[in-house]
């Protein structure tokens, strides 16, 4: 029985999974050398709102004692936040 093969992306998911590609890229060259994670968090974040022309966003993490979630990462928030 044959299988149907998948179908091509298009042209304009094509160019999406390039850049996301790219991004993935850029983040694991940055990450290698980073040495403790606020510094791996903030370099990620960067590397991800750049790559998809953003500017702001921001990454929580969990805290198992208390079960909140705390801003590790943040960029183009407003000071008040």
């Amino acid at each position: 029985m044959l299988k149907a093969s998948p179908s091509q992306p298009s042209a304009s998911e094509a160019d999406t999974l390039r850049t996301e590609v790219a991004i993935l890229s850029d983040v694991a060259a940055h990450l290698h050398g980073a040495t403790d994670v606020p510094s791996l968090l903030q370099t990620a974040l960067d590397d991800l709102l750049s790559g998809l022309g953003l500017r702001s966003g921001w990454i929580f993490l969990g805290d198992e004692t208390d079960g909140q979630l705390h801003l590790a990462a943040a960029r183009g928030l407003s000071p008040r936040y």
